[in-house]
Formats: C-alpha cells, sequence, structure tokens
C-alpha cells in the first residue's frame, strides 16, 4: 500500500465542483520545494474532504497532506491520449496561512 506525506504552499484559491454524479470534488495545486528547485504537484479531494478543504484553506496557505495516494487519469485530445498523475487526499493540516493577512 502506499502512503504519500507532503506539505507545500497552495497556489490556487479553493474550489469545489458538484459533479452530475452528484459527487463533490476539488482540485488544487501545490508548490513544494525540493532542493533549489519548485515542484508543483496536483491534488485532489472528494465528498467530505473537499469540502473541509474548501472551507478551512486559501491560496497561500502551506498545506501538510497527511495521508493520500498516487493516482492516475488519462484523456485524449487531438487523438493524443495524455496521462495525469495527482495526490488523492485523505487527510491534510493546515500550517500557515499566507504572510500578506
Amino acid at each position: 500500500m502506499q502512503q504519500i506525506i507532503i506539505q507545500g504552499r497552495q497556489v490556487r484559491e479553493p474550489f469545489y465542483k458538484m459533479l452530475d454524479t452528484n459527487e463533490v470534488v476539488s482540485n488544487s495545486l501545490l508548490e513544494v520545494k525540493s532542493k533549489d528547485e519548485l515542484d508543483y504537484i496536483p491534488i485532489v479531494m472528494w465528498g467530505s474532504t473537499a469540502l473541509d478543504f474548501v472551507k478551512r484553506t486559501k491560496r497561500g496557505d502551506i498545506i501538510k497532506i497527511l495521508d493520500s495516494k498516487l493516482t492516475s487519469s488519462s484523456a485524449e485530445i487531438n487523438s493524443d491520449r495524455t496521462e495525469y498523475l495527482q495526490l488523492e487526499v485523505y487527510e491534510f493540516n493546515v500550517l500557515e496561512g499566507d504572510s500578506n493577512e
């Protein structure tokens, strides 16, 4: 079983979408510093975790992902198939707010 714990700054203002299936989903992007460069990690949350994420976080917050797994999906664009990796988040903490508050 894979479990990924990561910490980074939230790049986007949080939002959620209600899908046609009545499922709630929230996507965001974490900026993670590794050595001398920045990596951008896409994250996704579902259901009550998605609603909690939107309610408790904002752009610029430092988020620690406590429980997640790496998931993949694919899409076909102009006859080209593209693979995407993202972290599906089950548990998180807000460590620090934006210093511009």
